[in-house]
């Protein structure tokens, strides 16, 4: 079954732990909701992946309908678990959400860990999923969570490591060095109701910030809209998110249904009404036509393969050696000629791609992980 990493996840993320984005709701010391330690019988190394997937599960259970983020997030992954309390620890044990370990900076004293501040920096992220997406500046109760102490020039092993608004950029070593965090959009850096565009100029792609569009605008994506509408991919424009609840009718394309739940349709007929009836996540051998109509580790199985106007089965990922389409189907990753899966490649192994390694790293055709990779920092 396909990783979801920080990294993938977030590719709508820009990535590295200054990314727990979001300042909402902060008191007059610049912290938002619950203080305190709410994660003591966590591991520090546990800490953020924690966390992270609580702020993902209580977002998807108290604010689907308000943010699209939250919506896509939901259908696509938290929504398919039966209730908030499966969601975390469903995604916790599925190791579906990778966050760097953070143990070597910390005893080296490249980071400072503050766990008093976890409560807070938990319910910033939940503000900024349910109101502006991915988008914002780093919350002061998450940069106090997670304090970098290596100023601009110095040597680190990941961004998390260094100072303020700062970055850690690798060339080929297996360290890197602080530097000033570029923009988030080429070099512009877009507000909470811009999104990154781009253009074909001179033979390159150009970067650039471009408002987000209203009701009833034309749009590709969501991510065009602002964040309280959804790309309809019917109408192509911008409309508000409607979140039905159980047993009430839905469209597929139109309609998200509450988490837990699925919009399952008789038939994806293009031509048809693609309405049906919000029920619950479709469980192994249960009927479907999209992967997000099956409960959290399962894929919909197509009658016909790569058709999925037939239909077909809700079932677990398959193993080694089984034909697939692709990663999501797979235990491992999905390989072509032959179109079959494939384990993934341990570290120190041979690979062609990333996407084949269990570190989803592959540099000069070997699997390799930084966190495993015993790494000698320069002294200053």
């Amino acid at each position: 079954m396909k990783r979801i990493t920080l990294l993938t996840l977030l590719a709508l993320l820009v990535i590295g732990l200054a990314l727990f984005a979001g300042a909402c709701g902060e008191d007059e010391n610049g912290n938002g909701g619950n203080g305190g330690d709410i994660y003591s019988g966590v591991a520090d190394e546990d800490l953020l992946q924690t966390l992270f997937v609580d702020a993902l599960c209580d977002a998807a259970w108290s604010c689907t309908g308000d943010s699209h983020t939250v919506a896509d997030l939901s259908r696509g992954l938290a929504g398919r678990y039966a209730s908030v309390e499966e969601c975390k620890s469903g995604i916790a044990e599925d190791g579906g959400i990778e966050v760097e370990d953070l143990s070597v900076s910390i005893e080296a004293g490249r980071l400072v860990l503050d766990r008093q501040h976890s409560g807070a920096c938990k319910d910033d992220i939940v503000s900024q999923f349910c109101t502006v997406g991915f988008s914002g500046e780093e919350p002061s109760s998450c940069m106090q969570l997670v304090a970098g102490q290596v100023e601009e020039g110095g040597y680190c092993l990941d961004s998390s490591e260094c100072a303020g608004d700062s970055w850690c950029r690798f060339d080929e070593e297996c360290y890197g060095t602080c530097e000033e965090l570029p923009g988030n959009c080429g070099d512009e850096t877009c507000s909470a109701d811009e999104f990154c565009d781009f253009e074909f100029v001179d033979g390159e792609f150009e970067d650039f910030c471009s408002p987000r569009a209203t009701e009833g605008e034309a749009c590709d994506y969501s991510e065009q809209c602002l964040h309280s509408l959804y790309c309809s991919p019917l109408s192509e424009t911008c409309i508000p998110i409607e979140v039905k609840s159980a047993g009430e009718a839905c469209h597929i394309l139109n309609h998200f249904c509450e988490p837990g739940y699925r919009c399952e349709i008789e038939e994806l007929d293009p031509l048809g009404d693609l309405e049906g009836e919000c029920t619950p996540m479709g469980q192994a051998g249960e009927t479907c036509h999209l992967d997000f109509e099956c409960a959290a580790g399962l894929f919909c199985q197509q009658e016909v393969p790569g058709d999925i106007t037939e239909g077909g089965t809700c079932r677990a990922p398959l193993s080694a050696g089984e034909e697939c389409e692709d990663d999501n189907q797979c235990e491992g990753y999905c390989g072509f000629d032959p179109d079959i899966c494939y384990d993934y490649i341990a570290d120190g192994d041979a690979c062609e791609f990333s996407y084949q390694c269990e570190s989803y790293t592959c540099d000069d055709g070997v699997c390799f992980s930084r966190e495993a990779e015993a790494c000698e920092i320069p002294e200053d």
